[in-house]
């Protein structure tokens, strides 16, 4: 499975953790292509927008399967080449479903992403003909795996939507809880309504007991949530149990997340409580949580300039050797930001990822941003040393090879 990417370049991107989206309909008639080229085998995806797909589910009385992926996405060109052609699978999916192959960052694939919540690539979705979700997986899938997930999507009980309908977290056993957020992330699903219901009904004390810290380690990710407002409101207790990095880390991580996710729904509401919610941390995670935010909220407006210096301060305040974070903030430094004092300090976090990390996708950054900041032999040599990994990895370093071209020709 992988995260959202809005652009082929991006690709890369999984190693640098950018990630994802969405608003706006657009109906392409043409888009939704076949699996397979002309004269093979395999699954049979219907060529028409999405409302011919949903009439023809419903003259037929069939359930839709809607491959929803993207088209930089390894695992799903993965699945198109190797399990769609396979025999076992085409009968099956043939006979039992109508089905839909669209890419989710594209024409009415953006929508639809939005309509069913789609957060990682693949997501296998199957829909009724009301366009209700009725069963979802995410991830590449085998052969044998992929056929049973589809007899899970016609059996009563089996089906996702069954599950979800039939637990009740308030009354669920911590081993419960696990399995059914467990089942959550198997389909690339918020599970904040069951963590809900299930953190409601504890005390601090509660959610101290081992079981109950593990699954909001493990699972809690809304900075809103009752579990997160619990260890805010005893926080000394919590440390005392678990030690301040552990508890600091959890907050941090889970503000990160559920900052950026809320972001991307343009939730002003919900942006507005994640921030209120901040001021009720310890002085040094608040001040940390709430320069993050800043620096993402800028970022996400396209406004530069604030998110450069935000993030530089952010970096300078709570520096890290963590090589693909660095990468990533580097790279977005490549691809947003323009002033030689700013490009100076992206190529430090670069040069400090390749010191972690000494792999292809680092010293592509590194050789972009120096190519940025006017530094000819630096990138070239950055490039080159990208280049000479990409072939002992047997990665595909075609754009770093333009990239050289570019190099070659400056001054």
């Amino acid at each position: 499975m992988i995260l959202l990417r809005n652009t082929q370049r991006k690709i890369m991107n999984l190693i640098r953790l950018s990630t994802f989206l969405l608003v706006s309909i657009g109906v392409l008639f043409n888009q939704h292509v076949k699996a397979e080229d002309p004269g093979t085998t395999g699954i049979e995806f219907e060529s028409g927008n999405w409302q011919s797909i949903v009439d023809k589910a419903k003259k037929e009385n069939k359930i839709i399967f809607l491959d929803a992926y993207a088209s930089w996405c390894g695992p799903c060109k993965r699945m198109s080449a190797d399990i769609f052609t396979d025999k076992q699978v085409a009968d099956y999916y043939n006979s039992n479903f109508i089905n839909a192959k669209i890419d989710m960052e594209i024409g009415e694939g953006i929508e639809l992403a939005s309509l069913f919540e789609v957060q990682a690539y693949p997501t296998l979705l199957y829909v009724d003909a009301n366009s209700n979700m009725v069963h979802r997986v995410c991830g590449y899938r085998e052969v044998d795996n992929f056929i049973e997930e589809g007899r899970n999507a016609k059996t009563e009980g089996k089906r996702l939507k069954d599950i979800i309908a039939s637990f009740d977290g308030a009354k669920a056993s911590a081993e419960e809880m696990n399995a059914m957020l467990v089942t959550y992330r198997n389909a690339c699903m918020d599970n904040s309504s069951a963590i809900e219901q299930y953190f409601s009904e504890k005390n601090a004390t509660q959610c101290m007991e081992d079981k109950n810290w593990q699954l909001i380690m493990n699972h809690v990710n809304d900075p809103t949530s009752t579990a997160i407002k619990t260890i805010n409101s005893n926080y000394p207790e919590f440390v005392s149990a678990f030690g301040k990095e552990e508890v600091d880390n959890k907050l941090m991580l889970t503000y990160q997340s559920g900052f950026n996710r809320t972001l991307r729904t343009h939730d002003e509401t919900k942006i507005a409580a994640i921030r209120e919610s901040s001021t009720g941390l310890n002085d040094d995670i608040r001040d940390r949580v709430q320069l993050y935010m800043n620096f993402e909220n800028a970022r996400f407006e396209k406004n530069y300039d604030v998110y450069a210096s935000n993030l530089i301060e952010y970096l300078n305040k709570y520096p890290t050797k963590d090589a693909r974070m660095l990468n990533k903030y580097a790279w977005s430094f490549y691809e947003n930001v323009d002033k030689k004092e700013y490009l100076d300090k992206a190529i430090k976090w670069a040069e400090t990822s390749v010191e972690v990390d000494p792999g292809y996708y680092n010293y592509d950054t590194l050789a972009a941003v120096h190519f940025k900041a006017g530094n000819k032999q630096q990138a070239l040599s950055a490039c080159n040393k990208a280049i000479e990994l990409a072939q002992k990895s047997k990665e595909d370093y075609s754009e770093t090879s333009e990239l050289k071209n570019k190099i070659m020709n400056m001054p």
